[in-house]
């Protein structure tokens, strides 16, 4: 955790005032929180208390269900029937967890699907389909073979396109998918 601490504080935040030209300090951009979510299409109890696991294992913190407000007729889900489950991560959980799935979980994956949301500037979003990414996991592929792709949501606190690309490529994340 201090590893990346120290490399945003040290390195890369006096990269970006250079690159950049920044007058307050506070205008550096930066990680605010990542999301990291499964949606539901039915409501079945072993898929949802297998993305339950899921997320409790990548994160270590518990996991709270999202349910239904309304009824959603063209899925066949109920109101208050569950939805999806999220984990939204900040402070103190935010950099272990960003250094546990850039260093440790993107890796493993071949080709990673990165899109970039066209209204928002600073929140960029990773779905991986192989829920497989890590050799722990593979032992228990049994408890683990159905359930849906994962969600990775990073917000950054950017104001344009080049400073996400520079924040990015400076953790080693690929950006050539990203449009410009």
């Amino acid at each position: 955790m201090t590893f990346i601490n120290n490399y945003y504080s040290k390195v890369l935040k006096y990269d970006l005032i250079n690159k950049f030209q920044y007058y307050k300090v506070s205008e550096v951009p930066a990680l605010k929180k990542i999301i990291l979510s499964y949606p539901f299409q039915n409501f079945n109890i072993k898929k949802i208390t297998a993305c339950l696991q899921m997320l409790e294992f990548i994160v270590g913190k518990k996991v709270l269900i999202l349910t239904t407000k309304k009824p959603l007729v063209f899925l066949k889900i109920k109101k208050g029937f569950p939805s999806g489950c999220k984990i939204v991560l900040k402070n103190h959980l935010l950099n272990a967890s960003f250094i546990k799935i850039v260093f440790e979980i993107l890796p493993h994956i071949e080709q990673v699907p990165i899109t970039l949301s066209p209204k928002n500037k600073n929140f960029l979003s990773i779905t991986l389909s192989k829920n497989f990414f890590t050799p722990e996991l593979n032992a228990f592929y049994i408890y683990f073979k159905e359930i849906p792709k994962i969600n990775f949501s990073f917000v950054f606190s950017t104001s344009t396109v080049e400073e996400l690309r520079f924040l990015l490529s400076s953790y080693k994340i690929n950006t050539k998918s990203l449009s410009k």
